[in-house]
């Protein structure tokens, strides 16, 4: 059985080790890459059920792990009902409406099936296997370090064609922001490359390797990620709270109201411009905090793109609106909706989409945590935040700090993007649930 459990892990290390390269093999292999790693992905998620089921007597499951396995039924059991229900409501045959869901579910759900990938861990090859991540996570803010130095050289074009093979349309593909280039680093996207590195940085400071927690705060802000800048912001407070170092804690508070007048202060300059022109002379830093403004704009607003005025109907004021005309749905949500483009609706024989995407469409995709709570509801979002902050911190301790720090990271990250659409991201996410719910204290 201990030869099983090596191989298992050395498989799981292999398919890790070739996901966080999966960029560049998307460039050159196209969707056959996404259909070998879902092959490979299944494979291990059978033969980790396989090793549980073998070694369950091993396993002490508290309720934590029940609290997890009963938020992945309750995210199934909302794909289940929404194919069954509108396959009634809309004259479209029950098949289509069950490859709409799982096609959905498998972009936005599957990933929090991950945790049970790694029932091949325990206290005897744990360490290992964090060494192995930390090797993943080291690869990573070397390539984003060097994707942004070369581009700053010059040779931006080079990353750019071949990530033409993985994105179809990549916009913006020379803007920058605090005079560097927006990355696309191994995960392929700047919003969430710079999660990956502040996931990193973790890593390295747990595990005392300072000279690469400096490096990969130095990944962080090459990242040019405002979302990453503000996760770890709030990682590093959590963390001087959570050792009990208050008094840094008090000082890093102090330093936060401080850049916080600094940052009001800037953006009054900047609305007292009149003319256009004077734009072009604002300094990066200046640009970059008129961004974080239109973040806390646009989460509730539209802007128009012909009078180009601010117009009450963005993404919170949609869900708000929504739960206000169906109160009754407060509590499960709208139910599953989807993130689709026209030729997916014909190849599933959805022809009525018009009307279809007009109700269940996935309106918005800036803000995670507003489709979620629209999806499922103030019972997900309640489980949600218990499992990413509030059991989390009743487990924690020194050994399994970085862990508890992940899964806050991840809970904040959802105020923007979605984390869940990136693999390898949510690889290491689902190790660290692993690791807090369903590890426990194992025998040998």
């Amino acid at each position: 059985m201990t030869a099983i459990n090596i191989n298992i892990r050395l498989l799981a290390q292999s398919i890790i080790l070739v996901m966080s390269v999966h960029v560049i093999l998307r460039a050159f292999l196209g969707s056959f890459y996404g259909l070998i790693e879902l092959l490979f992905l299944s494979i291990l998620f059978v033969l980790s059920l396989l090793y549980y089921v073998d070694r369950k007597k091993y396993f002490q499951l508290d309720y934590s792990g029940y609290f997890y396995l009963s938020f992945l039924a309750y995210l199934i059991m909302h794909m289940l009902i929404a194919t069954i229900t509108r396959s009634f409501e809309y004259d479209v045959r029950a098949y289509s409406f069950i490859l709409v869901g799982l096609y959905e579910f498998k972009n936005s759900s599957i990933t929090f099936l991950f945790p049970l990938l790694y029932f091949f861990i325990n206290n005897n090859n744990q360490e290992k296997f964090e060494y192995f991540l930390i090797f993943v996570l080291k690869i990573a803010i070397i390539y984003t370090i060097f994707e942004q130095v070369v581009s700053l050289l010059g040779y931006r074009d080079f990353f750019i064609t071949y990530m033409q093979g993985v994105i179809h349309e990549i916009p913006n593909a020379y803007s920058t922001r605090l005079g560097m280039y927006r990355p696309f680093g191994l995960i392929g996207s700047p919003h969430m490359l710079g999660i990956l590195h502040v996931i990193g940085v973790i890593y390295m400071f747990h595990y005392k390797q300072y000279k690469w927690s400096i490096l990969g705060l130095l990944a962080v802000f090459m990242s040019t990620s405002t979302t990453a800048y503000g996760v770890m912001i709030a990682v590093t407070g959590l963390y001087l709270i959570y050792s009990k170092k208050y008094l840094l804690a008090g000082i890093g508070a102090l330093l936060s109201v401080v850049f916080i007048f600094i940052v009001l202060n800037r953006l009054e300059y900047v609305f007292s411009m009149v003319h256009l022109d004077e734009y072009s002379d604002l300094s990066s830093f200046d640009l970059f905090v008129h961004q974080i403004y239109g973040y806390y704009l646009l989460i509730s607003n539209i802007i128009d793109p012909v009078s180009h005025m601010t117009l009450n109907a963005g993404p919170l004021s949609l869900v708000i609106s929504y739960f206000s005309e169906n109160p009754l749905n407060m509590l499960f949500g709208k139910g599953m909706m989807y993130e689709m483009s026209i030729r997916h609706y014909d190849l599933v024989q959805i022809h009525n989409y018009g009307v279809f995407a007009k109700e269940f469409a996935l309106k918005n995709s800036d803000f995670y945590i507003l489709n979620f709570i629209e999806q499922f509801g103030g019972l997900g979002t309640i489980l949600l935040i218990t499992i990413f902050f509030i059991i989390p911190i009743k487990k924690i301790y020194s050994y399994n700090m970085h862990h508890v720090l992940v899964l806050n990271a991840f809970l904040i990250a959802t105020l923007h993007y979605a984390p869940t659409n990136f693999f390898i991201l949510m690889m290491l996410v689902g190790y660290s649930i692993y690791s807090l719910y369903f590890k426990g204290e194992q025998n040998r």
